[in-house]
Formats: C-alpha cells, sequence, structure tokens
C-alpha cells in the first residue's frame, strides 16, 4: 500500500509550510490549516488520468492532449487550484471522504476554484477530454497570489464548533469584486 503523503511534491510541501508561517504569524489555531485537501478527490483524479492514458493508447488524441496538459498523476494532484489549506480530516465534522470537498458563498454558488473543480469532475463524467484539458489550463491560472492571501482564505474557510469543538467549512462571503 503507497504512502499517502507520496502525492505530495517538493512544491507542494514548501507552498503548505509557507501558509502555515503565514498563519502562526497571524496568531491563528494552527490546527485550521495543517493539512491540504483536495476540492476533487485523489481517487477520482487518478481513474481520470488512468483513463485518459487508456484512451491516448489507442489513438484518442484528445485524450493526449489532457495527459501532456495536466502532466504526470502527481502534477494533476498538485495544482494549486485544487489543493485548499485546512484541518485535519479527524478534526472536521464535514469531511468528504472521497467526495468532492467544495467551498460555497453564503448564496450557495460556488467560489471560483470550486466551480470550476466541479466543472472538471462534471467533464469528466462524459469523457470531454477536450473540455476537461481546457479546464485544466484554467485551473492552472486560478492559483492564489501568495501564502499569505491562502492563508487568509483559508482561516475564512474554516471554523470551530463551539458544541463539539470540532472544524467545519463556512460559506464565505463573495468579495467585492465579484
Amino acid at each position: 500500500m503507497p504512502n499517502k503523503k507520496d502525492w505530495k511534491t517538493t512544491a507542494t510541501k514548501n507552498r503548505a509550510a509557507r501558509t502555515q508561517f503565514e498563519v502562526d504569524q497571524m496568531g491563528e489555531d494552527s490546527n485550521l490549516v495543517s493539512t491540504q485537501h483536495h476540492k476533487i478527490p485523489k481517487s477520482l483524479l487518478d481513474t481520470m488520468y488512468t483513463e485518459a492514458e487508456l484512451a491516448a493508447s489507442q489513438g484518442n488524441k484528445e485524450a493526449q492532449e489532457f495527459i501532456d496538459t495536466s502532466g504526470t498523476i502527481n502534477q494533476l494532484k498538485n495544482m494549486e487550484a485544487i489543493l485548499m489549506p485546512g484541518p485535519p480530516p479527524e478534526l472536521r465534522n464535514d469531511d468528504p471522504g472521497a467526495g468532492m470537498d467544495l467551498f460555497q458563498y453564503n448564496d450557495g454558488s460556488l467560489t471560483p476554484r470550486s466551480a470550476k473543480s466541479q466543472q472538471l469532475a462534471d467533464e469528466y463524467a462524459t469523457k470531454d477530454w477536450a473540455a476537461m484539458t481546457q479546464t485544466v489550463k484554467d485551473l492552472h491560472t486560478m492559483a492564489e497570489p501568495n501564502d499569505a492571501e491562502r492563508a487568509r482564505k483559508a482561516l475564512k474557510s474554516f471554523e470551530i464548533n463551539p458544541i463539539d469543538k470540532k472544524i467545519e467549512k463556512r460559506n464565505r462571503t463573495p468579495s467585492p469584486s465579484r
């Protein structure tokens, strides 16, 4: 059985450490952002990539373009736009396990990166490799501007439930630019 941490690249580990440092500098509870959560489950990304490889081996050029755009499976799993710092799963009330881990605004609409992540999963359901390729390209442009901003967004995304002291996602208020 592979180590659960095998998917992380050095860049992802460094980004997580910088985000943790920013949270510590703000004097916040570092448990709120001690783990990286995938908006799209790693198991779905594995299946998506494996099926793309199979389709490409059978001559599907659009599936090959998806692979070329995604890079390796670990590069796909490490796209910054699909990762969100958060608390360890065992401290969350609302951890989805192998389900989508999306974030919403107060009005129920998905945040931009969550919406794009859901779009990729939906496109995979129909094996629309060309659309998936474009969505991966879009996700690559949606990275957070800096680690301090990642830390601020992460802290706004989770709250501690006062009853059981577990951590859960909190809906966000859209920024004025949206």
